[in-house]
């Protein structure tokens, strides 16, 4: 935080960068608020039912304005985000149900778990956002793991390591296709948003990035309008950042930037890794930023100030909650609130 404050010295447009820092400062003078008055063991439902109210109102605005029409070749639902964004949003909606269908709760939260998993996957791929969607189902299985006995962990890793390498065996044999056409979601691979034509953005924006690799252009501030204006004339078509998050945060506070949060983000997936075994939240904590950690080599929204309070919120939680003592149970909270 105090490194993004300091880039305003050296940004290339400091108006800019100031607005943007007034924005960040009091995003997160509002997650602190949130954590600190927030019991940890509530924040999984804090974030669970934050993003079924966003996917509840986005499939009612869509029923309203007639919108909704999964049927029609081309639709992706979008709710109130962006298609990509909703998707994110549906991937916390199943992290949060995975979490509750693996607790040692009663069944019929077990059954509530499921039922949110379902109804996340299901707008899930109407959303047809592809990164979320695969982040999701790589995530999940770590949250099972998080959430099994110590000793069960071990059994079960081997298990999965096993599957996937004999999988990869068969299809580098020719006996199995690889699932290449799910995991387009119906989308073909000419769509503006694939790997493929991120490249060509990519590349160009290293060419900036190598005039300033250390500092960068200011806390969200290389996007100008200049430099706007001379990417899209070259690309042919607009665009609103580097869907990267790596890339965007090295655009804004360099390399120095890049390293400050990679400590962070691991110093607390690994305090919440450590600590699931002793504290129920915790397990989804991890969850959560490690789904960050991996959307990020191709979707950057976590940078800008938006809907995207959600992981602000858990990397708060695990920075500033202090840890639950070590002989405590972690209960669930729908127990502990029927007390």
């Amino acid at each position: 935080m105090a490194w993004c404050t300091m880039s305003l010295v050296w940004a290339v447009e400091p108006m800019l960068t100031l607005r943007r820092l007034v924005v960040f400062w009091l995003l997160v003078l509002a997650v602190a608020g949130v954590v600190r008055a927030t019991p940890r063991e509530f924040l999984p439902y804090f974030v669970g039912i934050a993003a079924l109210v966003y996917l509840l109102l986005g499939f009612g605005a869509e029923l309203v304005l007639g919108t909704f029409t999964p049927l029609r070749l081309g639709y992706r639902f979008s709710g109130t985000l962006h298609p990509s964004n909703q998707g994110i949003n549906c991937a916390y909606l199943g992290l949060f149900g995975v979490w509750l269908a693996s607790g040692q709760l009663e069944r019929r939260w077990r059954l509530v778990g499921w039922l949110l998993v379902g109804l996340a996957l299901s707008f899930l791929v109407l959303s047809k956002a592809r990164t979320p969607f695969a982040g999701f189902f790589g995530v999940a299985a770590i949250l099972v793991v998080l959430r099994l006995k110590p000793d069960r962990r071990v059994l079960i890793v081997a298990a999965v390591f096993n599957l996937l390498l004999f999988l990869v065996i068969l299809i580098m044999n020719g006996l199995v296709q690889p699932p290449v056409e799910a995991l387009m979601l119906g989308r073909g691979s000419g769509d503006v948003t694939t790997l493929n034509s991120r490249r060509p953005l990519w590349m160009l924006l290293i060419d900036y990035l190598e005039q300033r690799p250390m500092l960068g252009y200011g806390y969200s501030g290389f996007m100008t309008a200049e430099h706007a204006f001379q990417i899209g004339m070259i690309l042919e078509f607009g665009i609103a950042g580097a869907h990267s998050l790596y890339l965007e945060i090295m655009l804004g506070i360099g390399a120095v930037g890049l390293v400050l949060l990679l400590l962070v983000l691991t110093g607390a997936i690994w305090s919440c890794i450590r600590q699931s075994r002793y504290s129920a939240p915790d397990s989804f904590f991890a969850s959560v930023l490690l789904f960050e950690l991996l959307i990020g080599w191709l979707d950057s929204s976590m940078v800008f100030p938006s809907w995207r309070l959600l992981p602000l919120v858990i990397l708060g939680a695990a920075c500033l909650l202090p840890e639950l003592p070590r002989s405590a149970p972690g209960a669930a909270f729908p127990r502990g609130f029927r007390k």
